[in-house]
């Protein structure tokens, strides 16, 4: 009895020893204008990867019109593969009066407010760039919002970000990535 007490509590150590080591990793594969969308306004887009989930993105958003209200829809789908087919709606997030909310310094207006002149109130006009941005660390809730634990795992999730004047859709990039458990040394996605 004392040896298959010993064993079992030996296995369950086994165990907890390898979920200590495991991580939720974030990959980026793509962030670029969303495909097929017409913008009233002009936008460019890179981003770069430093290593272990610091991925940086870059946006040059040039407004031609003064813009006084700003609604945004975050539009997330989880799809099967990296094609983009077969996807499911997995979250669809509107926030209207961004204008308002910029003025606080919340998570999700933290993007606004990093950008070069900062996004801190209406109405807006100009150019505005965001630079290397720290996506993933900066925004720590991302993971919560689009991870959900083991619901995304191994699935490619889309992600299309609008900021809206009325029906006017002035900005609109997407992201395309996945978060995978992975342990601590397996970091590279093969």
């Amino acid at each position: 009895m004392t040896i298959k007490l010993v064993l079992f509590l030996l296995f369950i150590q086994i165990l907890y020893a390898n979920s200590r080591r495991m991580r939720e990793t974030a990959y980026l594969y793509d962030f670029s204008p969303c495909p097929g969308v017409e913008m009233a306004s002009e936008v460019d887009t890179s981003f770069s990867y430093r290593g272990r989930d610091d991925y940086r993105i870059n946006v040059d958003w040039k407004i031609n019109r003064t813009v006084d209200n700003l609604s945004a829809i975050l539009d997330i789908k989880k799809c099967p593969t990296r094609a983009l087919v077969d996807c499911e709606v997995y979250l669809k997030f509107p926030v209207n009066e961004i204008c308002h909310a910029v003025r606080n310094e919340l998570n999700y207006t933290r993007l606004l407010h990093s950008s070069e002149p900062p996004i801190q109130s209406c109405p807006l006009k100009g150019r505005y760039q965001l630079k290397d941005f720290p996506i993933v660390k900066e925004i720590p809730d991302i993971k919560k919002l689009l991870g959900f634990g083991f619901i995304t795992d191994n699935k490619t999730l889309k992600c299309d970000f609008s900021l809206l004047s009325g029906n006017v859709v002035l900005l609109c990039v997407r992201m395309v990535g996945s978060f995978r458990l992975t342990r601590h040394n397996l970091e590279f996605e093969t």
